[in-house]
């Protein structure tokens, strides 16, 4: 390991070293200005147009290719006004672009133009994309403008993101709360273990932007924490392959390949890649057990060490069938091949702090876990392009393997041995299917004054899960079943949904949106070792409303009221027991409930060119609410499992904002606190405690030149439960990002945690115990990331 660190200390030297003389030394650069024109009419490109770039002081022009791109270059920095010409016409035409030598090469992208009409056409103003933008609440961060979007992954991507936390479960959380992700505007239909898996295996290279939406659409009006909507890459016109690899001095590294290809119709993208990671960590707990006689103590020391292999695919394809309607097909396959081992010691104290009784358990784990996630979309625009439906099937399919066997030795208070051991095996295995039908159609009236949303969804998902326990019979070294350990259940659930809203604009700069949702729910959990049967169908009306006013042009106030429901997943209802340790049992509960929030929230924001906040204000009143809770049985031994509760009241605040301070360094931060109320039975019978999160991260990119960029990203997050608090130490994130030879290759080098090693310390009290753990695992790392791009690869000829 030392003489790893001390190989990436010295790369990073060398880098650090080459991008500060390659910055000196090289001369000047030569400004460049490129942009792709294609011919609205045929969707194909436009050859032979001519392009002009002219400032106060010069002059340049040139022809577009065969395939319609254009590339200028000039020598004087200014600001320029370029104008697309076409057969005598002037089709195009963008004013302000700047290019000096902080922006010396400026993409103007891809712009589809009208040849046949006569009018002229409309005078657009161009503005660099900046990290991020705000409207009406939501938040559009451009991952493609930063360092961290071409060194981590998509996991990585969304530590950095404002209002957005990832607890110690892996939970993605915006504002406190689950979110739905959506993967470009298509929900995932993907358990929490599966979306952790395709988030750690999304190389954060392909995403282009991620759109925060605290005030989503009316087709996801009724989520209760908001959508995160992750936009991937699409590329230009033409062909390019990017291949990427990274090595962690924490135990990682890594292969990715993306190929694109666009051109008349047809944007196809195809990524893939694997990684691997060997993570360290150990921990502790200590526990008091409180008896009506008699207190005494109970310890854990543990060690782990977690082994992932990720083989991963995404194939997206977009096919236009003419200017009205178009296809799109995608297909996700994740795995994840992980080896575990780990090594718990338990001691048990009496009353005066000394111990009586000892034992060692070591578990070694095999899982592999696969789903293939496929999509098909169809678009239908009207002929007058007020009218949009979308049609939208995705299947899942998955199977979880998770082999484990258990030895565990018992001593004497002083370490001396029983002759007393056990050794069992466990074998679970979870498979199924999630099919979602959806259609949305959006349509505006009356010169926009009205805007009309329907929309109908049907989600059917079947799991089923087996668990084998046996246990070693030492007397005939034979393995038999335990049948109180083993169980088998299937868990069926369909939502079927309909969905009207109506946005109305009052008056200039008022909007007001109201709609509702109904949704129908059949749940059936069959247990089939003892036969029973669970059945839970209810029917749910989710009504919402949003005001919105723009008291300026650069201010906006925002009242929403919405009613969300929140329904248990595998992770919550599955029965099975996991004894991974025989002292603190954990398992779900097939009887839960979901529950119902009523949320009301206020926001104001504010922007311009320097700077920009959003201040919001909400209650939620929840009911029924589901959380964990640990409970203390006999024999010292502790059960975790979901209950619903009476009711909950949150009061919730959080801001969040940038500011620029200089046009090569933007800040932004963001903050969130919710305070838990709970109910006078909680309270009384359970002695639940009400309780505060608070959340938090501020990120800085200063980028000297278009060639360098620097980053930071720190967080704290502290997280509360009925029963106590989860509190994590502060993280942060120091980024550098170099490109060569003509923005090709790209070296990316981040340091993680490089003074404090990440700590999750969880403190909890029940009505006869005290709790507490600390878990550590190793999350300082060096990574080193290269990556090359190819543009415009041409097959071989035959």
């Amino acid at each position: 390991m030392c003489k790893r660190l001390f190989f990436v200390h010295f790369i990073f030297a060398a880098l650090s070293i080459l991008a500060v003389v390659n910055a000196y030394a090289q001369p000047k650069p030569t400004l460049t200005c490129s942009i792709v024109i294609i011919n609205a009419t045929t969707n194909k490109p436009l050859p032979q147009a001519s392009v002009s770039l002219t400032s106060n002081s010069d002059s340049v022009n040139t022809t577009t290719n065969n395939m319609g791109k254009a590339q200028l270059y000039i020598s004087t920095e200014n600001k320029y006004k370029l104008v697309v010409t076409y057969q005598g016409k002037k089709i195009l035409q963008i004013d302000s672009i700047i290019i000096n030598n902080s922006t010396p090469l400026v993409n103007l992208g891809t712009y589809k133009v009208n040849t046949s009409t006569n009018k002229p056409p409309p005078v657009i103003v161009y503005a660099s994309t900046p990290i991020f933008e705000t409207k009406d609440g939501n938040i559009t961060y451009n991952v493609g403008e930063t360092a961290v979007g071409n060194s981590g992954t998509a996991t990585d991507v969304l530590k950095t993101a404002p209002l957005i936390t990832i607890d110690a479960e892996g939970k993605v959380l915006l504002k406190g709360k689950e979110v739905k992700i959506l993967i470009d505007e298509k929900p995932q239909e993907l358990n929490a273990k599966q979306l952790q898996d395709l988030l750690e295996a999304m190389p954060g290279s392909s995403i282009e932007k991620i759109e925060i939406l605290t005030n989503p659409p009316p087709q996801f009006a009724n989520e209760r924490g908001g959508v995160l909507n992750i936009v991937t890459k699409k590329g230009k016109t033409g062909r390019s392959l990017r291949l990427s690899t990274y090595y962690g001095t924490r135990g990682e590294e890594g292969l990715t390949a993306a190929y694109q290809y666009k051109k008349n119709r047809w944007n196809t993208q195809l990524n893939t890649g694997i990684s691997y990671n060997n993570f360290i960590g150990n921990g502790y707990s200590n526990r008091t057990n409180k008896y009506a006689d008699s207190v005494n103590f109970f310890n854990i020391i543990n060690q782990n060490n977690n082994k992932n292999l990720r083989p991963n695919l995404r194939w997206n394809t977009d096919f236009d069938v003419s200017k009205l309607q178009s296809l799109n097909l995608s297909v996700n396959l994740n795995q994840n091949q992980a080896n575990n081992t780990a090594e718990n010691e338990y001691t048990n104290l009496n009353q005066l702090q000394t111990a009586y009784r000892i034992s060692v358990r070591q578990v070694l784990a095999e899982q592999l876990n696969t789903s293939i996630n496929t999509t098909v979309g169809y678009t239908l625009k009207s002929k007058s392009k007020t009218g949009v439906l979308k049609l939208t099937a995705n299947l899942v399919n998955s199977k979880n393997k998770n082999d484990r066997n258990f030895y565990q030795a018992f001593y004497t208070g002083t370490y001396s041995p029983t002759g007393i051991d056990s050794t069992q095996q466990q074998y679970n295995t979870q498979q199924g299917y999630t099919t979602a039908l959806r259609a949305n159609y959006d349509k505006l009236l009356d010169s926009g004054k009205y805007f009309v949303n329907i929309g109908a969804a049907q989600i059917t998902s079947n799991t089923q899960h087996t668990i084998e326990t046996n246990y070693l019979k030492k007397t005939e070294n034979k393995f038999y079943n335990n049948p109180l350990l083993s169980n088998a259940y299937t868990i069926l659930q369909t939502i079927s949904s309909l969905r009207a809203a109506l946005k109305y604009r009052l008056k200039t700069n008022h909007y007001l949106t109201v709609g509702t949702s109904a949704e129908y729910t059949i749940a059936t959990i069959t247990l089939i070792k003892t036969n029973s049967v669970f059945k839970n169908n209810y029917l749910s009306l989710l009504p919402f409303v949003n005001y919105t006013n723009k008291l300026t042009s650069k201010t906006t106030l925002t009242l929403v009221y919405k009613k969300s429901i929140q329904r248990p997943g595998v992770q919550e209802t599955n029965p099975a027991i996991d004894y991974t340790d025989p002292y603190n049992l954990r398992y779900g509960n097939p009887y839960l409930l979901p529950f119902t929030a009523h949320n009301v929230d206020i926001a104001v924001g504010k922007w311009n060119k320097k700077l920009f906040w959003n201040l919001s204000t909400g209650y939620n009143h929840l009911q029924n609410v589901y959380a964990t809770i640990r409970t203390l049985v006999g024999n010292g031994i502790t059960t975790t499992t979901y209950q619903n509760i009476k009711s909950r009241n949150e009061f919730e605040a959080s801001i969040w904002g940038g500011y620029t301070a200089t046009k090569n360094l933007k800040i932004n931060t963001s903050i969130g606190y919710t305070y838990n109320q709970y109910s006078s039975y909680d309270k009384q019978v359970l002695r639940y405690r009400n309780g505060a999160s608070f959340t938090s991260n501020i990120n800085a990119n200063y980028t000297p030149s278009d060639v360098l960029q620097y980053s930071v990203a720190i967080t704290y997050n502290r997280f509360a439960n009925p029963q106590g608090t989860v509190r994590s130490t502060v993280s942060n994130t120091i980024s550098m990002q170099r490109k060569l030879y003509h923005k090709k290759l790209t070296i990316n080098l981040a340091a993680t945690d490089p003074i404090i090693q990440q700590q999750n310390k969880t403190q909890t009290e029940g009505p006869n115990f005290n709790l507490i753990n600390e878990n550590l695992t190793q999350t300082r790392n060096i990574r080193l990331t290269l990556a090359y791009l190819l543009n415009n690869v041409k097959p071989k000829k035959k």
